[in-house]
């Protein structure tokens, strides 16, 4: 079986802080990887129903269209979609990447996180 190439592989990023869409996309770019953004869930959502991607890296804590409920909604349509869940911070005592685990989410990060261990986790993901 030949083996895809990372230029045929679609990741979208979903994170509120422009700063770590623009980021995170550059890195897997950088991999040869085709990359989408969304600044939030509910955008996410949309361009996922109108296209097809491999892998889902979604912040759990933004303001429109949370990470938890974006995961719940990416199951429901695609039960195979790899997702890796990140978040720096947990609201009221709340451990948000153990809710992300729990419904779906593949593997869960704390930030910061190494790009290195990013790239890696993806990687092992979509082998």
């Amino acid at each position: 079986m030949e083996k895809v190439k990372n230029s045929q592989i679609k990741i979208l990023v979903v994170d509120d802080e422009e700063g770590i869409r623009a980021g995170f996309a550059m890195l897997f770019k950088m991999y040869d990887y085709q990359v989408v953004v969304a600044p939030n869930g509910i955008l996410a959502f949309r361009a996922f129903k109108t296209d097809s991607f491999n892998l889902v890296i979604t912040d759990i804590h933004m303001p429109e269209g949370d990470g938890v409920t974006l995961i719940k909604n990416l199951k429901a349509v695609d039960k195979n979609i790899k997702i890796i869940a990140i978040s720096g911070a947990d609201v009221q005592g709340m451990n948000s990447l153990e809710a992300a685990r729990s419904v779906g989410a593949d593997i869960a990060l704390t930030k910061p996180i190494s790009t290195l261990k990013l790239v890696e986790v993806a990687q092992t993901l979509l082998e």
